[in-house]
């Protein structure tokens, strides 16, 4: 218990002594001088230096060892040569701070403890700071080591001050994006010939794209594993992903027999009758994924949340919104883009060429659906569901004065579960009302509900019901008739 207990005084004495000092010049370099915000970098920064402290961890226990010396004489001027500080000199005793290693060497208080007597030295203290002493003593220190020890140190620290800016500028994100085109030139070109078509709604892509309709089948995802193509009748069903662990599947759009579907951190096309299966993007987690014509817009999470493009061969990757993104919508061959400023949140649209910005709202939305001649969305602050008229003409008007987790506009109404007590994401119970927010009804009293998909005249869902495993169910859009799916 008690080496237990020293190994964690001495993680935190380098967490508090040396990790923590770095930190707070970094924070007051970048956020108080440069006013560079670097709140997403911080905790990698910080689970770095833990693994490093660590890993490092025996270098600073303490440790004894007995070294022969000809003379005191010998031992006074290896010790005086200039990396040692000595705070006690006494009949063949002295006490000694490292002069290297600043701040830990400062902060720590760590001290060697030198004893001559009989030829023999004995040395006592933090093994890193015996190992240096001891190499002194014995003529092995190389002053090239200790200048290419200071460059690899130097270089290093420059690492780590440059990452935030490197992150926050998206040099990094851009370093990346270079070399996946580069990959990407290889992978076999094709050509969507309606240049308008949208792989999915926006319904269902706001809620993460677990179902599609085309042409005469639907394709859902089944148990967040198994992607199924069935036809509208639901008779003949068809698995086209089958996986019994891993990676999910999510994130459906389908154009020109493609379609189009992210598993994990990766980016992936087949054909529709599920043969073809191809990697086009590997660089991590997407959101929001639209599949336009030949063109792919989604919100890259590692690159700040910013809203990138590529063609559906997975090149021509290129960053599309250098801000942070929460929520993206296509109408109208119009990207809609909300996002927060200095504080202050809106609604942005330009076309999908990135130019000919507009304004569309000047507060920040989630979820955003437009029908007929209105807004839907969420709040972002309170994730209440609102609408407001498209010509913003009056407040926004809320409709669910609860927290929504998910919802699915209609011509027979909007669909929605209410954040459960835990979580947001899955929700509880499934409710309908009408678009104008009234004739408010509990259709279903479930848990865990999510995956909602608007295909044909259904909506499919995955709910659990008596804390049991959540099951695949559809809902008659005619009836409001809830069915549990083989």
């Amino acid at each position: 218990m008690k080496k237990d207990m020293s190994s964690i005084v001495i993680i935190a004495k380098r967490l508090l002594f040396f990790s923590l000092p770095i930190l707070l010049f970094l924070f007051v370099f970048y956020r108080l001088i440069l006013d560079v915000n670097i709140e997403l970098l911080w905790l990698r920064l910080l689970t770095i230096m833990i693994i490093v402290e660590v890993t490092n961890l025996r270098n600073y226990k303490h440790n004894s060892v007995e070294e022969p010396v000809e003379s005191i004489g010998y031992l006074d001027d290896k010790i005086r040569a200039g990396r040692w500080k000595v705070l006690k000199d006494g009949e063949g005793a002295f006490v000694l701070r490292p002069r290297f290693g600043f701040p830990y060497n400062v902060l720590s208080g760590d001290r060697v403890f030198v004893r001559f007597s009989d030829g023999t030295t004995r040395i006592e203290g933090c093994k890193y700071y015996v190992d240096r002493l001891v190499r002194d003593i014995q003529g092995k220190s190389s002053i090239w080591a200790d200048r290419i020890a200071g460059i690899v140190f130097l270089i290093v620290v420059l690492v780590i001050i440059a990452m935030p800016v490197l992150f926050s500028r998206g040099i990094i994100a851009d370093l990346r994006v270079n070399y996946h085109n580069y990959r990407a030139r290889n992978v076999e070109r094709i050509e969507i010939q309606d240049t308008n078509a949208l792989g999915n709604t926006e319904n269902n892509i706001n809620n993460y794209g677990y179902g599609a309709e085309y042409n005469d089948h639907i394709f859902y995802v089944e148990d967040h594993q198994n992607l199924v193509r069935i036809t509208k009748d639901l008779r003949d069903k068809t698995c086209l992903i089958e996986k019994s662990s891993g990676t999910g599947v999510s994130g459906l759009n389908i154009v020109d027999d493609w379609i189009f579907y992210n598993s994990g951190k990766t980016f992936n096309r087949m054909k529709a009758d599920g043969t073809g299966n191809k990697v086009i993007y590997k660089m991590g987690y997407l959101m929001d994924e639209h599949v336009h014509g030949n063109w792919v817009y989604f919100i890259n999470p590692s690159d700040r949340f910013t809203v990138y493009r590529m063609d559906v061969n997975g090149q021509n990757l290129k960053r599309f919104i250098n801000m942070p993104v929460y929520d993206i919508a296509i109408y109208d061959n119009r990207l809609f883009y909300s996002c927060r400023d200095d504080g202050e949140g809106f609604l942005e649209s330009v076309d999908l060429e990135g130019q000919d910005k507009r304004t569309e709202m000047n507060i920040p939305v989630e979820d955003l659906i437009r029908w007929d001649d209105h807004y839907y969305f969420i709040g972002y602050d309170d994730y209440k569901l609102y609408r407001c008229e498209i010509d913003g003409g009056r407040e926004p008007q809320v409709l669910v004065d609860g927290g929504v987790s998910s919802y699915i506009v209609t011509d027979y109404g909007i669909y929605y579960s209410l954040h459960s007590r835990d979580v947001g994401y899955p929700g509880e119970g499934l409710y309908k009302t009408g678009l104008d927010g009234t004739g408010n009804t509990l259709l279903y009293d479930t848990r865990s509900v999510e995956s909602l998909s608007r295909v044909g005249d259904w909506i499919f869902f995955m709910s659990s019901d008596d804390n049991m495993y959540p099951t695949q169910k559809r809902l008659d859009l005619w009836s409001d008739e809830i069915t549990i799916m083989d």
